[in-house]
């Protein structure tokens, strides 16, 4: 059988399951876009998200914060964070193990 591209993202924790169906291209399929599956609850809870261009927003967001009309969208301390735990992230699929964030 044949299906259109489809990405997601699934994100298993302790206390919940978080599920991202999302389009590269820009916005995200029909399907709910965010799924939360708590432990404790019997039904997930479907959270609406707006169809949108991410990479077009960003960028107007970046243009914005360049022209001095907005503050960065992420700062850099944020930005060293994200590259932390995604590091982390990286390694503990290698290892199958836990690794510690170092943040920055």
């Amino acid at each position: 059988f044949v299906t259109q591209r489809c990405y997601r993202l699934s994100l298993f924790g302790t206390e919940a399951n978080l599920y991202v169906n999302a389009d590269p291209g820009g916005g995200t399929p029909a399907a709910p876009g965010l799924v939360i599956h708590r432990k404790d609850e019997a039904e997930p809870e479907v959270v609406a998200v707006e169809k949108t261009d991410m990479i077009a927003r960003h960028m107007a967001s970046f243009a914005k914060s360049v022209r001095g009309d907005a503050p960065p969208f992420t700062d850099g301390r944020e930005g060293a964070a994200l590259v932390a735990l995604l590091s982390a992230m990286l390694d503990s699929s290698k290892s199958g193990g836990w690794t510690r964030v170092e943040s920055p």
